[in-house]
């Protein structure tokens, strides 16, 4: 019988970042505002802090979570960790849920004494949220800095979901639903990111201000309202910048109700302020003339429906997107999957995959396989069927030079009904054998994509797609079939 080595093991699968001099595991709501409570703020050093929230949902306490970023002090959080010591990730964002049970703003990072400190937050939904604040600007889901003063930093937002959020408004200072990030940094980025049935006074989604440019891409905006019908002119996505904002690959649809309602103003703020450049876009109703615009839709995007935002396979926004938006596109999509599954990126926060009737994948698909060709059985894939529609597989192989073993990791989403996935592939480096494991010496470097397709349940076929990076280590693209090898006890294939 063709095998593989069957091994036990333990890994860390995390997006690629520069590692923080002081990473917290939470696992509650107390541990979070402790962990916020208790940021780095020594004066004249330059170290940072990851926040890695396991999975599950919390529940903010009185006034929501709050933290304060201070100068030459970074902050990551990050949810999606499936383990005590916040070394497994999921990269499905739904996994980790922050509720502010419609009573505060669900998460406020706060940028005193304008900081040059950068802020990334990613894989967290933000739910329920109700900003309000006396004097400040306020969001229902997540607030970054502040327009007056306004932060040096940097500042990434991608690959969460923020739904259901509501903000109100003290009559002088902004009000967001959803998002609010404010920097003077060089970098603004918000990428990748579902904006679902949040409502405002005037800007319900998202609001981002910098005197420099700011690149919002491949975001789904659907069924956010402005409430304040007195007001002549109210939009789902406002922004402030002097340095232009640049739309790529992003859906508004759906958001639109009543005179003077639209998805955005393309003019700009205020006279003397940058207006928008378009790139494949799919926008509903806009207002005032673009910077420049180029394959600008109209069309509805056959979402799924019923409150699932994912494109159905009849949207004409399938890969309909470009591969390289101002910002640049994130690894995985929102359930975790391969960011491009077809020709190019689809528009929106998902990438859709085919649905095939037979056989969908399942518990019953774990277990492991091989090729079954002459001569290839020594290498093959460990698949495990994961809660929420998740996929965990490790594809244990040898470099292109046959000198040492290579583990593949690869993890994230399929679609329900489906036989098919198409998941993001990591190469683990760095490791040595315990006791000199040092798990700080170890990366988790992109290095492609595989999609694996089953035709029934004990066959299907591989296809590996390298990135750049692997392609010139010589990790060449290759298919070939699959045959299941052992099944899992208590689990059945339909």
């Amino acid at each position: 019988m063709k095998s593989f080595c069957y091994c036990l093991f333990l890994f860390s699968f995390a997006e690629a970042a520069v590692a923080a001099n002081h990473v917290i595991c939470v696992d509650s709501g107390t541990a979070l505002a402790a962990a916020l409570s208790s940021l780095s703020t020594a004066p004249g050093n330059d170290d940072s802090d990851e926040i890695r929230v396991h999975t599950g949902t919390y529940h903010a306490p009185a006034g929501g979570w709050i933290g304060a970023v201070t100068t030459h002090h970074d902050l990551t959080i990050r949810g999606g960790y499936t383990d005590a010591g916040c070394t497994q990730q999921t990269l499905d964002a739904a996994a980790t849920v922050l509720d502010g049970n419609n009573a505060s703003g669900v998460l406020t990072i706060d940028t005193p004494l304008i900081p040059d400190s950068d802020i990334e937050v990613s894989g967290l939904t933000f739910q329920n949220g109700h900003g309000g604040n006396t004097f400040e600007s306020n969001a229902g889901g997540l607030k970054i800095g502040d327009p007056n003063p306004i932060s040096g930093g940097k500042i990434l937002v991608e690959r969460n979901i923020f739904r259901d959020n509501t903000a109100a408004s003290n009559g002088f200072s902004q009000a967001v639903g959803g998002l609010l990030a404010a920097t003077d940094g060089n970098s603004l980025v918000v990428r990748g990111n579902l904006f679902a049935n949040n409502s405002a006074p005037n800007t319900p989604a998202l609001s981002v201000y910098s005197n420099n440019a700011i690149d919002v891409a491949d975001n789904t905006f659907a069924g956010n309202h402005a409430t304040d019908a007195a007001q002549d002119k109210r939009v789902t996505l406002g922004y402030f910048t002097f340095g232009g904002m640049r739309l790529s690959n992003n859906i508004l649809w759906g958001n639109v109700g009543g005179a003077g309602s639209f998805d955005i103003d393309l003019s700009g703020s205020f006279a003397g302020t940058a207006g928008a450049t378009l790139v494949n876009n799919d926008l509903e109703a806009s207002t005032g003339t673009a910077v420049a615009a180029t394959g600008t839709l109209h069309v509805d995007p056959r979402f799924v429906g019923g409150g699932n935002f994912r494109l159905s396979q009849t949207s004409p926004l399938i890969d309909a997107g470009i591969g390289n938006p101002s910002g640049g596109l994130t690894n995985v999509d929102l359930d975790g999957r391969a960011r491009i599954a077809g020709t190019s990126v689809d528009l929106g926060a998902y990438e859709s995959v085919a649905v095939s009737a037979s056989p969908p994948i399942g518990a019953g698909i774990s277990g492991n396989w091989f090729d079954p060709t002459t001569n290839q059985g020594g290498h093959g894939f460990q698949i495990e069927v994961l809660p929420n529609n998740g996929m965990l597989v490790i594809w244990f192989v040898f470099n292109p030079a046959g000198t040492a073993q290579n583990w593949i990791y690869l993890q994230g989403g399929y679609s329900n009904g489906s036989n098919s996935v198409v998941l993001p592939a990591f190469l683990e480096q760095g490791g040595r054998f315990p006791p000199n494991f040092d798990s700080r010496n170890v990366t988790a470097t992109p290095w492609g994509s595989l999609t694996l397709t089953f035709t029934d349940c004990d066959n299907g076929t591989a296809a590996w797609a390298p990135n750049a990076q692997a392609a010139a280590a010589g990790y060449a693209a290759v298919a070939f079939p699959l045959r299941r090898l052992t099944s899992l006890a208590g689990t059945a294939c339909p």
